[in-house]
């Protein structure tokens, strides 16, 4: 079967891997015309891990601290507030986005993706796209589009599914650390009034970290001062890990989640993957991940298929869109919790968390990860 992959990001090049495997051919279009954009880190639990495996590769493994790391919830302040079972925060999984792009880029035949390529899906119900970026327009035919291209997906606009982009009133502002920070055996999160900031560790010792605050009216050139104004006052070690980050690494944008998520995924012959489908919330750490799940659960629908490509296509939409929908109201419920702010609200807060018992945590955290490719049918 020939595929069409419109976008070259994480659920992209995933999907064109597990498919290129299995005896498919695959071109994969890129709008960007390299692969080296700056990125940060990725959060990736059990179930990303998983999907991968489904795919028929592994992740690159970059973090191994874990172990001997205590992770969960602190105040600003630096006092504990939750604690993450040793058998639950085993699963998690943190590398940096471009390790995870190149890892991909890798196991695809060479001049699989086609770079400086933006695509747009048709609408007359064929398996067809449309090139632009190269010297003519060209018009290309396959046997099936995927669209992974992202929370803005043109193609999802094409394909006259909802479109609209809401703004949530926070940003987030995202590093790497150039050289280690000692973390005093602690990672995770912590909470303020209307501002979280997080840290984990990669495994050469830097650190990955992202503050999130409501968005600042005006703007400077500078987003590390910005994130030293709203973060640098709180506990150890985190104005060293804003300190130990060029500023040039550091990306700063708007918290956005696709407002409707579409009453399906699949229009014809084209389905929409990850962002494109059902952008959500980061506070759940599951962007990547649901992307991946995805990614696994189209490939195996399609070796099932016995040559329906119809049937796969409905099982995928009735199945992904059951899960995700899932998994971004929890994104949502997580955000709310998260973002009290008047003090009364903020202490009401640490002290609700501070009483769910630490397995419990651990069993929502689960809940969340718990995809198999079992689950396929």
């Amino acid at each position: 079967m020939k595929v069409a992959v419109v976008g070259g990001g994480i659920g992209g090049l995933a999907v064109a891997v597990g498919l290129q495997r299995r005896g498919h051919s695959v071109m994969v279009f890129e709008k960007d015309r390299d692969a080296d954009k700056p990125g940060s880190g990725l959060a990736l639990f059990g179930n990303a891990s998983r999907a991968a495996q489904a795919l028929g590769f592994a992740l690159p493994h970059e973090q191994h601290a874990f172990p001997e790391l205590t992770l969960g919830h602190l105040d600003s302040q630096g006092r504990r507030l939750s604690t993450l079972p040793r058998r639950t925060a085993s699963h998690l999984n943190v590398v940096r986005r471009s390790t995870l792009q190149h890892h991909l880029l890798a196991l695809l035949e060479s001049g699989t993706v086609r770079f400086g390529h933006a695509a747009t899906v048709a609408t007359d119900g064929k398996a067809r796209i449309h090139l632009t970026g190269t010297t003519n327009a060209e018009v290309l035919d396959f046997d099936l589009v995927v669209a992974a291209d992202g929370i803005n997906s043109p193609s999802r606009q094409k394909l006259g599914l909802p479109t609209r982009v809401r703004h949530t009133g926070y940003s987030t502002w995202r590093g790497i650390t150039s050289h280690p920070v000692d973390l005093r055996g602690a990672a995770g999160e912590s909470w303020g009034s209307r501002r979280r900031f997080g840290y984990l560790p990669l495994a050469d010792g830097c650190v990955y970290w992202f503050g999130v605050a409501p968005s600042l009216s005006t703007l400077t050139d500078s987003p590390r001062e910005e994130a030293r104004a709203l973060f640098g006052a709180w506990h150890a070690p985190i104005s060293e890990i804003l300190t130990a980050t060029h500023e040039d690494s550091i990306s700063r944008h708007g918290l956005r989640q696709l407002d409707v998520v579409p009453d399906t995924y699949v229009v014809d012959r084209t389905v929409l993957l990850g962002d494109a489908a059902h952008a959500m919330l980061p506070d759940l750490g599951q962007g990547a991940g649901q992307a991946l799940e995805d990614a696994a659960t189209l490939v195996a629908l399609l070796e099932q298929d016995n040559g329906s490509v119809g049937d796969a296509l409905s099982t995928y939409d009735r199945l992904r869109r059951k899960r995700t929908k899932q998994v971004k109201r929890a994104a949502n419920a997580a955000a709310v919790f998260a973002k009290s702010e008047a003090w009364g609200s903020v202490l009401l807060r640490n002290y609700s968390l501070r009483l769910v018992p630490n397995f419990l945590l651990g069993k929502v955290i689960d809940r969340v990860q718990a995809w198999d490719a079992d689950l396929i049918p």
